[in-house]
């Protein structure tokens, strides 16, 4: 198995920490599910694709939520590796 990380951030307003709780649920809730369509596309984009995500982290720090994420794929069976290396050099 490979194992990687995406990091994404998101703003969040200024005055959430005087929001009432159930507003601030919300306001984080849909800024995660705003980031879940990034999150898609970069899975299936980074670093050729194939990865899935294990685990994820959400912390609140300096006006910005930052969602974290451990992936995981496949490993690259060795011909795969030298078949990509044979595309880099006619390329």
């Amino acid at each position: 198995m490979e194992y990687g990380f995406l990091i994404q951030t998101c703003d969040l307003p200024a005055d959430i920490d005087s929001l009432p709780a159930q507003e601030k649920t919300q306001l984080v809730a849909q800024r995660m599910a705003e980031s879940a369509e990034l999150l898609q596309k970069s899975v299936r984009s980074f670093d050729e694709g194939g990865w899935a995500v294990v685990s994820h982290n959400v912390i609140q720090m300096d006006g910005s939520l930052i969602l974290s994420f451990l992936i995981k794929r496949e490993r690259k069976s060795v011909e795969d590796l030298l078949d990509d290396v044979r595309e880099a050099v006619r390329h």
